[in-house]
């Protein structure tokens, strides 16, 4: 399977909170690199149970949708933009920008950093 693929399917993995399909793409010392603003780099389980029970949360029961607008790679690395939306509990609509660096050794992911509006994220988590 390519690597984007992969990346593709993990990121199919995030957007349903599907931790264990997620981590089936990751090597077991995988890391989410985030950003200082959100906590900085931790393993990778601890990062997308973050994602899941510290930030999903705050979405209706439609959840977060992720729409691919483009992806690139090259040997060992993968980049994936996309666009979030949801609505929020508190009925407001919720649009966000990403990019999603993900480096891989063989066919598991070995980190994936990503890059979004952290203020934006910051004032849904506030408002939960």
């Amino acid at each position: 399977m390519d690597l984007i693929a992969i990346a593709l399917l993990f990121l199919k993995a995030v957007e349903s909170g599907d931790i264990e399909a997620a981590m089936a793409h990751c090597k077991p010392t995988a890391e989410f690199a985030f950003l200082p603003s959100l906590g900085g780099p931790q393993p990778m389980a601890s990062g997308l149970d973050m994602l899941k029970n510290q930030i999903f949360t705050a979405f209706d029961e439609d959840g977060l949708t992720l729409t691919v607008t483009r992806t690139l790679s090259s040997q060992d690395f993968v980049v994936v933009e996309f666009t979030g939306t949801a609505t929020l509990k508190t009925g407001k609509p919720y649009t966000n920008f990403y990019s999603m660096n993900i480096a891989f050794e063989g066919d598991k992911i070995q980190w994936a950093r990503p890059f979004t509006d952290t203020l934006l994220l910051n004032n849904v988590m506030s408002e939960q």
